[in-house]
């Protein structure tokens, strides 16, 4: 009769365990802190009000009276309904054309085509470099440089394009979607190049142009990633503050505010009092009820039409 003995290595070798422990302990702890409990104390205040006799939140008879104000909110801010279009805007444009552009260029860098170098650098940038960096060096590019151009080509002034209503929200717009190049190219490239180099070289010894390689091999093989982005970018959708914290700090214009902005905002403006905190807690809440069933239904969508699924 063969008896089962423990792993020798378990027993001569504790320090992998000791070492193994303290290497999980930090990322543990900190989504256990930082997403755990973050998100089961604010599904408690959205219950709560804020006694300021005692200066904590208690339940009493809330009930749903913050989510109630919800509506009252939504009817009375008049900004409201243009940080939900705003908010939307910024989705679907995200979905489109930062999904087509990051897959688009991703591939290009995989193929090592003229100028890949160029395109890795500049859309990576944002990645690297501090967002307040990035937006000082692009207001003064969208402020100066633009107008300078357009008045060295064409003779016409133009005002810049952050002050000036009719393009300031598309200005902001596009850098926003440009800052999130940088990780798509990341991880679609990643995934491109683990794409066994077999594969390719079929394909173009059978004589397939790279229009139908990228759309009909590289595209598929990537998919569960690009599955990933969109499922992520979803979840998002209504607390993406497109930037405006770190271009106006809380003084950005009603006709830029998105969802996410507003949120943001009435938590960091230091007019906000601890009372207000459960109706922002019931407001995120009855957000996240409402994307829930988006994402979980944009998942199994993207599993559905998935062209290597059986």
């Amino acid at each position: 009769m063969k008896y089962k003995t423990q792993n020798p290595n378990a027993i001569k070798n504790p320090t992998k365990l000791i070492f193994y422990a303290c290497m999980v302990a930090l990322p543990l702890t900190h989504f256990a802190i930082f997403y755990i409990y973050v998100n089961f104390n604010s599904i408690l205040m959205a219950f709560q009000t804020y006694d300021k006799a005692t200066g904590s939140f208690v339940f009493g008879n809330t009930g749903f009276k913050n989510f109630a104000q919800i509506f009252v909110t939504l009817k009375e801010t008049v900004y409201m309904p243009s940080a939900f279009k705003n908010s939307l805007i910024k989705y679907l444009c995200s979905f489109f054309f930062g999904t087509v552009f990051s897959i688009t260029f991703a591939w290009y860098v995989y193929k090592k085509k003229t100028g890949a170098w160029l395109f890795r650098v500049i859309l990576y940038l944002p990645s690297i470099i501090s967002s307040v960096t990035l937006v000082t060096m692009f207001r003064y590019f969208s402020e100066l440089a633009i107008p300078e151009l357009v008045k060295t080509i064409t003779g016409i002034e133009i005002q810049g394009l952050l002050y000036n209503q009719e393009t300031t929200f598309g200005t902001i717009l596009f850098f926003s979607i440009w800052m999130t190049f940088g990780g798509g190219l990341l991880m679609y490239g990643g995934t491109m190049s683990s794409i066994s180099d077999s594969i390719i070289e079929a394909a173009e010894v059978d004589g397939v142009t790279p229009f139908k390689e990228f759309i009909l091999i590289v595209v598929p093989m990537i998919w569960p990633t690009i599955t990933t982005f969109m499922v992520s970018a979803a979840a998002g959708l209504f607390t993406d503050q497109m930037n405006l914290f770190t271009f106006y700090d809380t003084k950005a214009e009603f006709q830029l505010y998105t969802v996410g902005y507003y949120m943001y905002r009435q938590i960091k403006y230091s007019g906000t009092e601890y009372s207000e905190y459960p109706f922002l807690a019931a407001f995120g809440l009855g957000l996240t009820l409402i994307t829930m069933p988006y994402v979980f239904f944009l998942r199994w969508f993207m599993n559905k039409v998935n062209p290597l699924a059986d």
